[in-house]
């Protein structure tokens, strides 16, 4: 018995010293911060079908450019900026954003998914896409909230 109240008598000043000394430690890695203040900036190219809405043809478009992973405490923001180039001559910006609630943090978890692209060729026609995605992760569902892609000039 008298020894268990020694150990606790004992204990707090024991870790206050441990803690107090300078033991040598190695360096550690970068750690990816829930609070990191700069984005972290990853290369990427993706290449899909579609169509260009000028002709009503179906093009192969290539996205390149960086995906900017931007934490916060309970939700993420991720930018995507690069450059659109189509099988067709068509060559552009490209703008994607993603706001939302983490997906890992349980229920209740919403995003939303905007993108912007506008090209143009070499004869002036031009078109823009715009996207709007709602994602539910708590359901795994997503609709699409606004669509549209224009000729602006044929």
């Amino acid at each position: 018995m008298r020894f268990t109240r020694l150990m606790a008598a004992l204990t707090v000043p024991l870790l206050a010293v441990a803690c107090a000394q300078d033991a040598p430690t190695a360096p550690e890695a970068p750690q990816f911060s829930m609070h990191a203040g700069a984005p972290v900036g990853v290369p990427f190219t993706v290449e899909f079908p579609a169509f260009n809405p000028c002709t009503n043809q179906g093009i192969l478009v290539t996205n390149t450019g960086t995906i900017w992973f931007q934490p916060h405490p309970n939700n993420r923001v991720v930018r995507v900026k690069g450059t659109t180039t189509s099988s067709d001559g068509y060559t552009g910006s490209y703008n994607e954003t993603w706001t939302g609630s983490d997906w890992n943090d349980g229920p209740g978890g919403m995003s939303i998914r905007t993108i912007n692209t506008q090209v143009t060729n070499s004869a002036g026609s031009r078109y823009m896409v715009h996207l709007v995605w709602v994602i539910d992760t708590e359901a795994s569902t997503f609709r699409v909230n606004r669509f549209s892609a224009r000729c602006v000039i044929p």
